[in-house]
């Protein structure tokens, strides 16, 4: 989401209207601030423990990656308004380079990043059986809905992004009620005919997520991603003191965190020995939607053509198993499974920004150590 946005300026002005000035406040405020690091301003919001004894991520000197082509990702990123770029190869840290006065342990605003773990607890759900089947109807789940024709969206339906509902961003984003927003949100065509990249869709899977467990989400992400995954302390935005978190978005968390999430997908699951997301979710997750080839469950992925919202790159990916966790303002995880790469950029808007810049430049960096060119 942007500051300026239109669209959320005349949504809160109804808000307003209808006796709702909360929000219409907090909307103002938003516009003055920068959204990414003004982390302050995303208050009331929950503490997410991580594992404070756990050990750091290794960095070390590259013995496959060229240093000149880590000065060119580090030159591009910072030409781009990064505030922080992470390269990890074979699990461990070639490259770390922070701006915008950030360090290892600053926490910035991931905006979109944040639905990608929310689908990894997903999969941990089923693999527990809280929640049964992808296939499930919300009925099942959301009382509210249960006589309701919208309560024929499925699990698959939010994480494909295909669940015809209305978008929701104004009262999730800067409401105090996640649950209301939620669910008066009216069904604007049956679900599974479209692609429609809707945060409602992630905001009502943390719900039946809650409603499933009987817990609250930070709690969850930490017991059953967080700590296994030997992260730090993380933090959530919630609507309201003692809350719902707004999965959707802003989970503050570092760098060296995120790097965590993409070296933990790019494994299949696995971290430290212990298979904390099954592999047969993760699969699940990089496995094409029918109706955006490009798109996964809760996971971008970097085929051969740019997103349909988006612009065009400039080429195809490099490696056709290149996957990507995407935010807004240009807040991205690449991982590369085949080359055991994961890059971390986060910072502010880059206007130009070409998602196949980063990993192409260390992609066929990579091939080039490992297939040199023949003399002469």
């Amino acid at each position: 989401m942007r500051p300026h946005s239109p669209r959320l300026l005349l949504g809160l002005a109804l808000a307003c209207a209808a006796g709702g000035c909360g929000p219409l406040g907090r909307a103002l405020s938003y516009a003055s601030i920068d959204p990414v690091l003004d982390v302050g301003w995303y208050e009331p919001s929950a503490v997410v423990p991580g594992d404070p004894a756990a050990p750091a991520l290794v960095r070390e000197r590259s013995h496959a990656l060229d240093s000149s082509a880590l000065d060119q990702a580090e030159a591009y990123a910072a030409r781009m308004n990064s505030c922080a770029l992470l390269v990890a190869h074979q699990g461990r840290i070639v490259r770390e380079r922070y701006w915008c006065g950030l360090d290892a342990d600053s926490r910035p605003n991931s905006m979109s990043l944040a639905k990608t773990p929310l689908a990894l607890l997903v999969g941990v759900a089923l693999e527990e059986g809280t929640l049964r089947s992808l296939d499930d109807p919300l009925s099942r789940y959301l009382a509210e809905w249960s006589r309701d024709a919208r309560g024929r969206v499925t699990l698959r339906h939010l994480l494909e992004m295909s669940s015809g509902l209305g978008d929701a961003i104004a009262g999730l984003h800067l409401g105090d009620h996640l649950e209301d927003a939620l669910l008066s949100r009216a069904a604007e065509r049956p679900p599974g005919q479209a692609f429609e990249y809707n945060s409602a869709n992630t905001q009502l899977l943390a719900l039946v997520l809650e409603r499933a467990t009987g817990r609250p989400y930070a709690e969850l992400l930490s017991e059953r991603l967080w700590r296994p995954l030997q992260a730090g302390e993380a933090r959530v935005w919630l609507d309201t003191p003692g809350g719902h978190a707004r999965t959707y978005c802003c989970l503050f968390a570092t760098a060296r965190d995120w790097l965590r999430v993409g070296l933990l997908m790019q494994s299949r699951g696995c971290w430290a020995g212990r298979q904390v997301v099954p592999e047969a979710w993760i699969e699940a997750m990089l496995t094409p939607s029918a109706l955006e080839p490009s798109y996964g469950k809760h996971v971008w992925l970097g085929y051969t053509r740019p997103p349909s919202r988006e612009a065009d790159w400039s080429e195809p990916f490099a490696a056709t198993d290149t996957f990507m966790l995407v935010g807004a303002a240009e807040q991205r995880v690449y991982v590369v499974p085949s080359r055991e790469l994961v890059i971390v950029r986060l910072g502010h808007e880059a206007p130009g920004w070409d998602d196949p810049a980063l990993p192409n430049l260390l992609v066929r960096a990579l091939a080039a150590a490992t297939h040199p060119a023949p003399p002469g």
